[in-house]
């Protein structure tokens, strides 16, 4: 819909192009795109809170482990971003290419978990509505996730709503709803997986995820900085999970050559102020 809308004149300027229409994009003599690899991050976000299917982490572990990451980056998002496995992006002084917990999907390993915890996982998993590349990459979860013999039932409601009943910490099961990225990995870190911080909405708590997360911002030393954060990735995402990571997606801005804009950004804001229409 945003491709065609600058396709028609609809619309000028327009972010978050669908991978199967970026080919378009890119050859269309009227329009300009611009991409670059980005901070955010693409997950999808468990209620671990109290009473909820998620509160045991060996759920949301088993759902990763499930998951094809290859197949939906290729399949689902037409390789547009990576693959990946946390918070922390490629382009983060933080990153460690070696960090491939979920690598190649397990689905009996993930078969053990659930065994282990003793109940089917069954779950409802919220969807934003009107959007038919999430629908498409959500059904082909949905796919990969029974051959762990896990039922993910979709149910696509308004992103206001979603927001709103993860605010409030009141999803039943998960949502999938994505990260537009900061410059430093703090920024892509604490407040999504310390306890009890604004975008915390797992309702994770973790002392030792809080530990170092405190160390890291208590120097400014890159190093000590850096062995921080792998120490509470390591548990945030694999011993502890508060999350399921998918990847990180790519930075896009796609604009009408009536209009001059800068460079796209890592972070995926589009900076209007920035924008004037082409002499």
């Amino acid at each position: 819909m945003r491709f065609t809308n600058l396709k028609t004149g609809d619309a000028q300027v327009a972010n978050a192009i669908a991978g199967k229409d970026v080919p378009a994009a890119r050859s269309d003599s009227s329009l300009n795109y611009q991409e670059r690899p980005a901070y955010g991050f693409r997950s999808l976000i468990p209620n671990r809170a109290k009473g909820y299917v998620f509160e045991d982490g060996r759920y949301v572990k088993a759902v990763s482990m499930a998951i094809d990451r290859t197949e939906l980056l290729h399949s689902g998002y037409f390789d547009l971003g990576v693959a990946g496995y946390g918070t922390i992006a490629p382009s983060h002084f933080a990153f460690d290419p070696n960090f491939k917990p979920f690598e190649k999907a397990d689905p009996d390993g993930a078969k053990k978990l659930i065994d282990a915890v003793g109940k089917p996982l069954t779950f409802e998993l919220l969807v934003p509505a009107g959007d038919p590349a999430l629908l498409t990459i959500s059904q082909l979860m949905k796919a990969q996730l029974s051959k762990a013999g896990i039922t993910a039932n979709l149910n696509q409601l308004e992103f206001a709503k979603i927001l709103e009943l993860q605010t409030a910490h009141t999803f039943a099961g998960l949502t999938f709803v994505g990260w537009s990225g900061r410059v430093d990995p703090d920024g892509n870190t604490y407040d999504h997986v310390y306890t009890k911080r604004p975008f915390n909405d797992s309702s994770y708590t973790n002392t030792n995820v809080d530990k170092f997360l405190d160390q890291e911002r208590a120097t400014t030393d890159e190093a000590q900085r850096k062995a921080a954060f792998r120490s509470a990735e390591q548990i945030y995402v694999v011993d502890d999970p508060a999350r399921i990571w998918l990847g990180f997606a790519a930075a896009q801005l796609l604009t009408s050559k009536k209009v001059k804009a800068p460079p796209v950004y890592a972070d995926q804001i589009v900076r209007y102020h920035l924008m004037s229409m082409a002499q």
